[in-house]
């Protein structure tokens, strides 16, 4: 994962959500080169958006990352393994909109992402 690439997805992230939206909003990272720069560090304070990191060697921080590219692989990657890569792509881009806006899961009261968001976001702005 290049420096670039990091920064260029923190970029859009923030050009895509409302600042509203962003107010608190903390980003976590393990501590790879790309997210200890001082370039990556200066973005995120320039957008009111605190830097999280995990402890050397701390797995625990990552599960839920983890599951979610379990999920990924096991549910999208694995069943579509001969493709070319602008396809996968694509499947990979339905996959995180079907995820985020259709899935529901058990852990967030039968909602789908979005839509346990939603709710969430509607109780600080009505």
């Amino acid at each position: 994962m290049s420096h670039d690439f990091v920064l260029n997805t923190v970029k859009m992230a923030i050009s895509d959500v409302p600042q509203h939206q962003r107010l608190g909003l903390i980003i976590h990272s393990d501590q790879g080169a790309q997210f200890t720069s001082q370039v990556y560090s200066n973005l995120l304070k320039e957008n009111n958006i605190k830097q999280s990191a995990s402890f050397k060697g701390s797995c625990v921080d990552n599960s839920p990352i983890e599951s979610w590219f379990s999920s990924l692989k096991s549910e999208c990657v694995y069943l579509n393994d001969k493709m070319s890569e602008s396809e996968m792509i694509l499947k990979v881009e339905d996959y995180i909109k079907y995820y985020n806006e259709v899935r529901l899961q058990k852990k967030i009261k039968e909602l789908a992402p979005i839509q346990y968001r939603k709710q969430a976001l509607s109780r600080f702005f009505i």
